[in-house]
């Protein structure tokens, strides 16, 4: 356990673009093994983001629950196929979306957190995290988020509690719904 302050407590680096499943069907199952040791790595509990300086957002800061993939209540299925590894073993690949977050702070940082399980065969693989961290703009009900770690920027927008955004987490070019409920 670290006896460091919370505010210089840094997570690993598990950037969300960069580490995007990567398990399109041209890429097989040895690319989703790749995946599965790296994700494997993980965000830390306990990250902390500063936000000094950046314009206050009241009222739509704290925590923002998965709800919904695509059309699909958690666990959602994201990717499901059979491929052919480099031995000639046909495998099957799924990839469950099972939990994430969207954590806001009301002066415009966010921690964006997914959770996935791998299933190879019929057998459950170890949890998989991936996530980022960054800063967020609002623009009416439109927010911009900016990743930390120069992965680039995607977008939703806020309603009622609601906050809907569309990600490529397959990086297939067909991103998929995420809604998060407050």
């Amino acid at each position: 356990m670290s006896t460091r302050p919370a505010s210089v407590i840094q997570p690993r680096r598990v950037p969300a673009r960069g580490l995007r499943l990567r398990l399109a069907r041209r890429r097989g199952v040895l690319s989703a093994l790749r995946i599965i040791g790296v994700l494997g790595a993980g965000l830390t509990g306990g990250c902390v983001h500063s936000d000094a300086g950046l314009a206050p957002e009241p009222g739509i800061g704290g925590a923002y629950t998965l709800m919904v993939v695509g059309r699909d209540t958690l666990p959602a299925t994201v990717y499901d196929s059979t491929t052919v590894d480099g031995a000639g073993s046909r495998l099957r690949v799924v990839v469950q979306i099972t939990s994430g977050t969207m954590t806001l702070s009301s002066s415009g940082g966010y921690i964006f957190r997914l959770t996935y399980d791998f299933i190879i065969n019929g057998v459950r693989q170890p949890t998989a995290p991936l996530g980022d961290i960054g800063t967020y703009t609002r623009e009416g009900a439109v927010l911009n988020f900016e990743s930390g770690y120069g992965q680039g920027t995607m977008s939703g927008t806020l309603a009622a509690g609601k906050l809907t955004m569309a990600q490529d987490l397959l990086d297939d070019g067909a991103p998929l719904s995420l809604v998060y409920q407050k």
